[in-house]
């Protein structure tokens, strides 16, 4: 587990101080951990730029890529966004939407 942060979370998880880093990119991480799963919660529009979505596809066939901050304007990525560009398209989604 990594947690990405612009603040200094030390003080709030001293144990943590390995894995927290101010500096460290997101492809960095999905490439250190080889990471399938994304989960997207800071509420900054574009943070799963199309280079994070297709660099999921390194290590997975298909990326999980939950991008829950809300409202959408605010989402990390479109689910639109995520089946572009990952090439990944979820027939069950797929079903929702026709109905």
């Amino acid at each position: 587990m990594f947690i990405i942060s612009h603040i200094s979370l030390s003080n709030l998880w001293p144990d943590g101080s390995l894995y927290i880093s101010d500096s460290i990119l997101t492809s960095q991480v999905i490439e250190i951990s080889k990471c399938t799963c994304l989960i997207g919660a800071s509420a900054v529009p574009g943070a799963f730029s199309p280079d994070i979505l297709q660099l999921m596809l390194k290590f997975t066939e298909k990326p999980l890529i939950m991008a829950l901050s809300n409202p959408t304007s605010k989402a990390e990525c479109t689910a639109e966004q995520a089946y572009q560009h990952t090439k990944v398209i979820n027939k069950f989604v797929l079903m929702l939407v026709k109905f």
